[in-house]
């Protein structure tokens, strides 16, 4: 039989192209941003809408995650179609990852369609979320105009000559993300060193603000020395041995990054404006707090895991037992980071936390040559110092002008004094955490018969302690005490 003389099949027209698919990943980074900088929800409301909207694995990357332009079909997976992966962050089964997808729905950020999954009111989103009810409402009524309150958020920054990062930004620093409850919004003013983004050759520097002359001299001398090999040397701004550790940096011809305690343009510690902008110019100030926020108490504990985050290690130079240097040295012990501190004189008051730091193993360290052993090992930092020309502690003997130029030993809300002692909280925050054990979960609910408060009040107390490493959570949401 020879070949049919039917005329082919006409051809398929093309399909239509598929309409333009809004930009998810600009709406949730104005939403973080937006609610960031709102003053009745601010960081710790931000921090955990981060955790739970953030894409996860991919955070850094803007166009991958349930935050990144998308809003087609969704597979039963959870993800885009056709992906075969459900979205990074949101790889949570069960009520949890759902809650989550449908709260970035509701706030504008997530693909579009609940896929058949039963609706839940706000209310019960806040209870399978963990958040409290008037922070959760408040953030959807930011999320209709985060747009506008965002870039007016940016323009106050840029009017500093600051950027502005989120945890969907290329530029995020990978390190911090490390932490549990990474900031999801960054104020930079200035430039991270590269090494420093990528985690590497850093060191951070904390002590007392009412340091004397012998802390004040090694801090200045070691980050000097480190400084001049190509470390960044990270600290906080406070008086005494931060200013101390910054100062030493910048005579070292070095790179080194203040990450503050309020939002940028502050004149907090007041005295460090001149310090302030150098630091700008050499290296960066850095802070997650909204622009022209005043310190408040409970700002220098949470900057304190970003301390920790930053660098490969921490040092501790002088501190009291009740330092928050001690409380920063912990968020390092919980990251995985080397720990390192400075002996003192026995019977120094200011010798004890370093001392107690010693005994539970803690790296001995009395110069430069001493934390790159312990960051790099010996071989490194022998290239190291030959490559500098220094012999380990030569650099230390030179130049030690300047080095406070503060010496104000007035206490005050602030650094590494007592407004981040390692004490367990008080208050409302205190009964909260006297209702968890490290062994047996509770959820909030529970919390609140015991504590005799409301649910909200009780989500609010965990939001905070959660932010401070006082606390963890688990699905459900159940609610931990973390091993001191």
């Amino acid at each position: 039989m020879g070949p049919s003389s039917s005329p082919p099949p006409a051809a398929r027209p093309d399909p239509p192209d598929p309409p333009p698919r809004p930009d998810r990943g600009g709406a949730a980074r104005d939403l973080l941003v937006a609610v960031n900088a709102d003053e009745s929800t601010g960081p710790r409301l931000a921090c955990h809408l981060g955790a739970l909207l953030a894409a996860g694995d991919g955070a850094g990357d803007p166009e991958h995650g349930p935050l990144a332009a998308g809003g087609g079909e969704q597979d039963p997976a959870g993800g885009p179609a056709g992906s075969g992966d459900p979205e990074p962050a949101l790889r949570a089964t069960g009520e949890m990852g759902a809650a989550a997808r449908e709260l970035a729905r509701r706030l504008g950020v997530g693909a579009g369609g609940s896929g058949g999954a039963r609706q839940r009111s706000l209310a019960e989103l806040a209870g399978e979320v963990g958040l409290p009810m008037p922070l959760l409402a408040r953030a959807r009524e930011i999320a209709a105009q985060s747009s506008r309150l965002a870039a007016t958020e940016r323009r106050r920054a840029a009017d500093l000559g600051a950027a502005v990062l989120t945890r969907l930004d290329p530029g995020y620093p990978p390190a911090l993300l490390d932490l549990a409850l990474p900031p999801p919004v960054l104020y930079l003013l200035g430039e991270l060193p590269e090494t420093l983004a990528r985690g590497r050759l850093g060191l951070t520097v904390v002590g007392a603000r009412r340091a004397d002359r012998y802390g004040l001299d090694l801090a200045h001398r070691i980050s000097r020395s480190l400084a001049a090999l190509g470390l960044t040397v990270v600290s906080g701004l406070a008086r005494g041995v931060d200013a101390a550790a910054h100062r030493g940096a910048l005579a070292g011809a070095g790179t080194t990054v203040a990450v503050l305690g309020s939002g940028l343009g502050v004149d907090y510690p007041r005295g460090h404006a001149r310090l302030r902008r150098e630091i700008a110019a050499s290296g960066a100030l850095l802070t997650e707090f909204p622009v022209g926020l005043q310190p408040r108490r409970w700002h220098f504990p949470v900057r304190n895991r970003l301390l920790a985050a930053l660098t490969p290690g921490t040092l501790v130079v002088q501190a009291t037992e009740r330092s928050g240097s001690l409380v920063t040295a912990r968020w390092a012990l919980d990251l995985g980071r080397d720990v390192l501190a400075v002996p003192g004189p026995v019977g120094d008051r200011h010798s004890r936390g370093p001392h107690r730091l010693l005994r539970d193993g803690a790296a001995l360290v009395t110069d430069a040559r001493d934390v790159l052993d312990a960051l790099v090992g010996p071989s490194v930092a022998d290239e190291l110092l030959a490559a500098g020309g220094l012999s380990g502690g030569e650099e230390e003997e030179r130049g030690q002008d300047n080095v406070n130029g503060d010496r104000s030993t007035k206490e005050g809300v602030g650094g590494s004094g007592r407004a981040g002692a390692a004490t367990d909280p008080r208050g409302r925050k205190g009964k909260v955490l006297a209702a968890l054990s490290a062994g047996l979960g509770r959820a909030p609910e529970e919390i609140a018969d015991e504590v005799g408060a409301g649910v909200d009040s009780v989500l609010g107390a965990l939001m905070e302690l959660e932010i401070e490493g006082w606390v963890r959570r688990e699905p459900g949401p159940r609610f931990f005490r973390t091993q001191r």
